[in-house]
């Protein structure tokens, strides 16, 4: 799995910085099966002495990604991270639609609300923007939980239980995705006490964990 491309990254860290070096060897050596690793960033602070104020520089990819190697690095939240290396380089991105799935959800969800979106074509990247959102929000509590079908179904559990106000002033994708905040802790709060569908009462426990502070 392009272990020379990685073995060749390794000896150049090794000559140039040894704590560099001691980080991202444990880094690879611990990442998944598919060559990914989420991270507390507190633990690599202390596990390799790492002061907060060099913390970035030393997890900079910059150094990977001239080389055959790419390693994307992705900040989740102010506490955790996560990096996914490719051995043999990074390939192309797939020209699929991103949410495919959900966005015809979210615009049949429309349909059924008897709302007129004539501009729903031109607005609908901004599903990809509150599912990034409600992914980072449930991270924030744990990454763990974060996975795909959580998070989406905790879109449609967003757009289903939107409060009135919303649905008749603020209704279209932008604002939705701008108030996000605001109208999930509006949702967490009248949802306090109220019996739990079955289909979604996995994902009103995930609004329940979310910290809004």
């Amino acid at each position: 799995m392009g272990e020379g491309g990685v073995k060749d990254t390794m000896k150049y860290l090794y000559l140039k910085s040894s704590k560099c070096f001691e980080l991202w060897n444990y880094l690879w050596l611990f990442s998944d099966e598919n060559n990914e690793i989420n991270i507390e960033l507190s633990d690599i602070q202390a596990r390799f002495n790492i002061p907060t104020s060099s913390l970035y520089r030393h997890l900079s990819v910059d150094k990977f990604n001239n080389t055959k190697v790419y390693v994307e690095f992705t900040k989740q939240n102010s506490k955790k991270a996560f990096i996914k290396f490719y051995p043999n380089g990074r390939r192309k991105p797939k020209t699929i639609k991103k949410n495919k799935e959900l966005k015809m959800w979210v615009k049949k969800f429309y349909a059924d609300q008897n709302y007129d979106y004539v501009d729903f074509q031109k607005h609908e990247k901004y599903v990809d923007t509150i599912y990034n959102k409600m992914k980072e929000a449930i991270a924030d509590k744990d990454l763990t939980q974060a996975t795909e079908p959580i998070v989406t179904d905790t879109v449609m559990f967003f757009f289903i239980n939107m409060p009135t106000w919303w649905r008749e002033n603020a209704f279209t994708l932008p604002s939705l995705s701008k108030h996000f905040s605001k109208i999930l802790h509006t949702i967490k709060v009248s949802q306090n006490g109220k019996t739990k569908s079955t289909k979604y009462v996995n994902t009103d426990s995930e609004i329940e964990r979310i910290n809004f502070s």
